[in-house]
């Protein structure tokens, strides 16, 4: 027997669990549970592999000691031809990662994660 052609509109009777009609055979209950897998999929494979952010608190102290640690003798008060702290707050995010990772800067940022050079970024330009 053929199936009748899907109708927008809901019949009486034939309304499923979700609202969809039962003749689509459940294919909006597969896609709604399939979503649902994703969805904990992901936040599970975040979490196992330890992709969830620290908070702002933490994130600014470790910046903060990474600067009085790597960065403070030579750029506050600034050293030659260093640029100074306020210089450094007037510079993007992104030209402070990029002295650090491939610039001037990548002897003094050895050892340091993608994420800390990031931070340090934040902490000194404020964005």
């Amino acid at each position: 027997m053929a199936k009748p052609p899907a109708s927008p509109l809901l019949h009486i009777g034939a309304v499923g669990y979700f609202g969809a009609s039962q003749t689509d055979n459940g294919d909006m209950r597969m896609k709604f549970v399939a979503g649902v897998a994703l969805a904990l999929a992901a936040v599970l494979a975040g979490q196992a592999l330890g992709q969830t952010a620290p908070p702002a608190d933490a994130q600014r102290a470790r910046a903060e000691a990474i600067f009085k640690e790597r960065c403070k003798d030579c750029h506050d008060p600034a050293v030659e031809r260093a640029p100074s702290r306020e210089e450094l707050a007037a510079k993007t995010p992104e030209a402070i990662i990029a002295a650090l990772t491939t610039g001037p800067m990548t002897p003094v940022a050895e050892g340091l994660t993608p994420q800390d050079k990031q931070a340090i970024a934040a902490y000194l330009t404020g964005r």
